[in-house]
């Protein structure tokens, strides 16, 4: 059975129309199709039409096709996130524009399906539901802190080099202020720590990033730098596994 079977349909014809307006105008409801008209008239939700899944949030198309030449008045879509439940509604617009750029509510259910409804000039009514149900995923407001390290070239014993470090928030959410904690290490057994450094990083907006440098002179062996953004994991993140990264400087 349709989860919509209960929906009493809600556009009409002729004057009723203009109270369709657009994006939320109110259409009063009714049930069966309009006047003496033997117009078979149909109506085909291509997407989401089953199985998509769509991140709350996002942007995305609901689209339909109707047979070529038919005259629509008016479009109502509506929603449902649970089966059985009663549709919400999305919109009601003129015309058959044919799409609908809909931004998807943040909300988490693998059984959503849309519903088309169309009126034609003659007061018919026509309506169809996607196949099979897609899914909406929230989005995951988190940040996620990645660490980068470089350095400049060793040219010769005992030079100065100039280690970067870069903090990056690549997550979908701002990231607090936190610190980056760097450590030299010995590159062989066993591994003493020669220097450590802590930096106060500032909050990140998404895509922001933050960049520091340090000079270092090294002994004659192979030296490791390890870099470590929230080492006390502090920030609920998106990812835990990139917040630390490592090089390896061999002194000359």
């Amino acid at each position: 059975m349709s989860i919509f079977t209960a929906w009493k349909p809600v556009l009409l014809c002729g004057a009723m129309i203009s109270s369709l307006g657009t994006n939320g105008g109110q259409g009063r409801p009714r049930s069966g199709i309009g006047p003496s008209d033997t117009h078979a008239l149909e109506v085909r939700v291509t997407s989401p039409n089953g199985g998509e899944i769509w991140g709350g949030g996002e942007t995305r198309t609901i689209s339909w096709t109707v047979p070529s030449g038919t005259d629509i008045a008016g479009v109502a879509i509506r929603w449902s996130t649970i089966s059985g439940s009663p549709p919400e509604a999305i919109v009601r617009l003129r015309g058959n524009p044919g799409s609908y750029e809909w931004q998807v509510p943040r909300v988490s259910s693998a059984s959503c399906v849309v519903l088309v409804e169309v009126v034609d000039a003659a007061g018919n009514l026509a309506e169809d539901q996607s196949d099979t149900a897609f899914t909406v995923k929230a989005a995951d407001n988190r940040p996620d802190l990645m660490v980068a390290l470089k350095s400049t070239a060793l040219l010769s014993p005992l030079q100065d080099v100039t280690i970067t470090v870069t903090v990056k928030n690549n997550g979908a959410g701002p990231a607090p202020e936190s610190d980056c904690d760097v450590f030299v290490r010995n590159g062989h057994a066993p591994r003493q720590t020669v220097k450590t450094l802590r930096k106060a990083i500032r909050a990140l907006e998404p895509g922001d990033h933050f960049a520091f440098s340090f000079s270092l002179r090294l002994n004659l062996g192979l030296f490791e730098i390890a870099a470590t953004a929230d080492r006390k994991k502090k920030i609920p993140e998106t990812d835990e596994t990139n917040n630390q990264t490592r090089i390896m400087i061999e002194g000359k």
